[in-house]
């Protein structure tokens, strides 16, 4: 699964429902946010030494992070997603993406990922079960 979210600050409900989803599934970010680049680095940094747990920190909660900054390119960029499939090894039917942005979604969608345009935490997970995801 995949998650794209404006980071920070991340709205505590959705906190709440990423790491109720992600118990079972991978999750990641695909940000153009460099901050999330720098905040991604040094969650896995305390991670690794025991710092902090996988519910402490809202970017702990996240398998992974494809940041434009990092790889030269921007959502819609198709190539972007294609980046975060490869990186990752993950299958684009497999695979779900989350955004506020209805192009952002529909250019997943165009590179074979299932896309759901978020516009608040109730209908984003009553969309992911419809999917036929638990949580």
């Amino acid at each position: 699964m995949l998650m794209s979210c404006a980071f920070p600050p991340m709205e505590a409900g959705i906190q709440r429902d990423i790491r109720k989803f992600s118990t079972s599934r991978a999750t990641f970010v695909l940000s153009d946010i460099a901050q999330v680049r720098a905040t991604a680095h040094r969650v896995r940094a305390a991670l690794a030494d025991g710092v902090i747990s996988r519910c402490s920190s809202p970017m702990a909660i996240f398998d992974g992070a494809v940041v434009s900054a990092d790889v030269g390119l921007l959502k819609p960029d198709p190539r972007i997603y294609q980046r975060l499939l490869t990186t990752f090894s993950l299958s684009a039917p497999e695979t779900v993406f989350i955004d506020d942005l209805k192009a952002n979604v529909d250019s997943a969608k165009a590179v074979g990922m299932e896309g759901l345009v978020f516009t608040a935490a109730s209908s984003c997970e009553w969309d992911l079960r419809k999917l036929g995801m638990e949580f």
